[in-house]
Formats: C-alpha cells, sequence, structure tokens
C-alpha cells in the first residue's frame, strides 16, 4: 500500500512538473533576431505631403499614415506617371533638412517601424534609391520608392505605385 502511494505521488509530480516545463516553453521568448533600429530623426505622418497626390480615398489611410517621412519635409513638386492608366502611381517631391546619409539612415529605420518591408537599397549617383512594400486595407499591396537626391541637393522623391496582379 505504502509503494502505491508513493509511486502514485512520483507520477503525479512527474507529470505536474512535465506540464510546467511544457508550459514555460510556450512563452514566447524572442526569434533572437537584431533589433529595429530606433529612428534617428523626428518622423511624421506623410499624409499631409500625399494629399496633394490626388482625392481623397485614392490612398488608404493605412498607407499614407504609415509612410513616415523627416519632420519638416515640405512637398515641392508632384508628379503623376499615370495619367490615363487605372493603378496609382505618383510621387511627391519634397525638400528635407537632412543629408544623403542621414536620409538613408532615417528611411532604412522608419519604414519598417511603419510596417513596410524594406525590399532594397541601391546606391545611385551620390546617395541612395530605397524600395518598400506593403499591403493595403483596399486589397492592393503598395509600393514606395524613395529617391535621394533627387534635382538637387535636399530634395527627396517619393513614388507610390499601387500594385494589381492582373
Amino acid at each position: 500500500m505504502k509503494l502505491r502511494r508513493v509511486l502514485g505521488w512520483s507520477a503525479a509530480l512527474v507529470a505536474t512538473g512535465g506540464l510546467a516545463i511544457g508550459s514555460l516553453s510556450a512563452i514566447p521568448v524572442g526569434s533572437g533576431g537584431v533589433a529595429r533600429d530606433p529612428i534617428p530623426f523626428s518622423a511624421t505622418s506623410a499624409s499631409l505631403a500625399l494629399a496633394g497626390l490626388g482625392r481623397g480615398g485614392l490612398i488608404p489611410n493605412d498607407i499614407a499614415s504609415t509612410l513616415l517621412v523627416p519632420v519638416g519635409f515640405a512637398a515641392v513638386e508632384y508628379q503623376n506617371f499615370n495619367v490615363y492608366g487605372t493603378t496609382f502611381d505618383r510621387a511627391v517631391v519634397g525638400r528635407v533638412d537632412l543629408n544623403s546619409a542621414q536620409l538613408e539612415r532615417f528611411f532604412r529605420a522608419a519604414l519598417p517601424d511603419g510596417g513596410w518591408h524594406l525590399e532594397n537599397v541601391t546606391s545611385i549617383r551620390g546617395g541612395e534609391e530605397i524600395f518598400a512594400t506593403k499591403p493595403g486595407s483596399d486589397g492592393f499591396y503598395w509600393e514606395v520608392g524613395i529617391k535621394d537626391p533627387y534635382g538637387g541637393s535636399r530634395r527627396v522623391q517619393l513614388r507610390l505605385l499601387q500594385v494589381t496582379f492582373s
């Protein structure tokens, strides 16, 4: 009888310990990946600058509000690359107070922070071209191409494209 009781308690302890270890192993502890870099300069939403690209509703709020630009970004030019087409392909050129190296650091941190997937960064004459994508609430994927410098120093182009797969 005593042996049965000892074996019963032992089995209960092993089962309880197994449950505890199983529960602990279910606690998320991180992926071990590198943490995102903090945005190195003050940021604001590009919504106001993007509003000049067209009538309301063309760019979903979850796209416009999550595309971040440096504080002080001032739109100086709007461009439409698909005047007669059905997809959205437009750009805003803005003046900034950051140099090319600072802008690259800014966008490398700000795009992922806004939920954008950083696809590519390419060196171009005197600066960088950055490309990122994000799914929008309108059912389309959106791409942003950032070209720095654009048409002179301290100017950057944000080109926004709605992607269709038809």
